[in-house]
């Protein structure tokens, strides 16, 4: 049997209690000069207490270095982040508005505002998307546009001709609010369009606008000086803003309009085979005095209501744009067809919400302003 260490026992009355070990008659409350009162802690010999600590050099340095290389951190991720959206900016964004079958695609694109030297860049991504991209079976061009410049609006017609003919992928038109002039000639290619009830369009016909600015300047008395070559002084820049335009620049601005709408009506007819024309009189001012003059409806430079237009074969139906995507994905032959909408992706800067200040003249608004524009392009004056 273990033998037991003695229970400790009370003192007897008269009797001093046995020293603390660890802390002796100094630990024992009741030798303080109050009763119950904590016993402060002695204070251990200057050769017992430990050195004091020195502030260590490489502990600091690498304090610093580890704040450094968080933000060193932080400033490689922004980077990357720029670096990815600048990336994006020079190509597409997609949105899957539908699913279905990843190799039944119908892409849809939309064409807005005036259209432009921008707009036709921007028009050659989509172009190249339905190029590479063999999943894209048909293509739906959203237009919502009063036109533009002759040049980008007859790019456009170009590739959506090239979409079709070329790549064998159906083009179908959904019309919004409007979609003349430039506007219809980009349209006019597709194998169907689908206008939206209240759409505006046609206004077949060219365009060139440029003030004159000759009377202003010379009441400010302002004198701009055009010199012209002795071999070509009756015809280098006669069309500008300094001079009243003679009958001969108006003679050749005409004939060289006239050359134009003779081409935008041709596009108007290969594209649209159900097209109903008519010849009408209406009477035009020209020079002062009314003039009776035979015009070709619609290829006369009137809109157009949708009624209307569809009852001159300037569209196919009436609808929106979801029944475009419908007919597109039956043109395809799509089984599960998947709509996916297309967009120029949005860059760093303008993600950001950043502008860039202009100056107070721009070069490039300088040189429009400079050069008259010939504008397949509908607008109320």
């Amino acid at each position: 049997m273990t033998n037991l260490p003695p229970l400790p026992q009370e003192p007897s009355q008269g009797q001093t209690p046995p020293a603390n070990l660890s802390g002796g008659a100094a630990c024992d409350p009741r030798v303080q000069g109050s009763p119950g009162a904590a016993a402060p802690p002695m204070p251990q010999p200057w050769w017992m207490q430990p050195p004091p600590q020195k502030k260590c050099p490489g502990r600091r340095f690498l304090k610093g270095l580890g704040i450094l290389l968080f933000f060193a951190s932080v400033m490689l991720n922004v980077s990357l982040l720029a670096a990815v959206a600048l990336s994006k900016g020079a190509g597409l964004q997609s949105v899957t508005v539908s699913e279905g079958a990843s190799d039944q695609i119908v892409a849809v694109y939309t064409v807005e505002g005036t259209i432009g030297e921008e707009t036709a860049a921007e028009f050659r991504l989509l172009h190249r998307q339905v190029q590479t991209d063999a999943n894209i079976k048909a293509v739906v061009l959203r237009v919502n546009s009063p036109g533009g410049t002759v040049a980008a609006s007859d790019e456009i017609y170009h590739m959506v001709k090239e979409i079709q003919d070329t790549l064998k992928k159906p083009v179908v038109v959904s019309m919004g609010g409007v979609a003349a002039s430039g506007g219809y000639y980009i349209s006019a290619p597709a194998q169907m369009i689908v206008a939206e009830p209240t759409t505006i369009t046609g206004s077949i016909g060219v365009i060139a606008v440029w003030p004159v600015l000759k009377d202003f300047f010379d009441s400010h008395g302002v004198k701009v000086m055009t010199i012209r070559s002795r071999q070509a002084v009756g015809n280098k820049a006669t069309e500008n803003y300094w001079e009243i335009p003679s009958e001969r620049t108006r003679k050749d601005v005409e004939d060289m309009l006239t050359t134009m709408h003779e081409r935008f009506a041709k596009v108007v007819k290969e594209g649209r085979p159900k097209l109903v024309t008519s010849k009408v009189t209406v009477s035009v001012k020209d020079g002062g005095e009314m003039t009776d003059v035979e015009e070709t409806k619609p290829l006369n430079g009137t809109v157009y209501l949708a009624d209307e237009a569809m009852k001159l074969g300037l569209v196919d139906q009436i609808g929106y744009l979801s029944d475009a995507v419908k007919e597109a994905a039956k043109m395809a032959k799509l089984s599960s067809p998947k709509e996916v909408h297309y967009a120029k992706s949005v860059s760093f800067r303008e993600m950001m919400g950043v502008s860039q200040s202009a100056p107070l003249v721009d070069p490039k608004t300088l040189d429009k302003l400079m050069t008259p524009q010939i504008m397949m392009l509908w607008k109320v004056d």
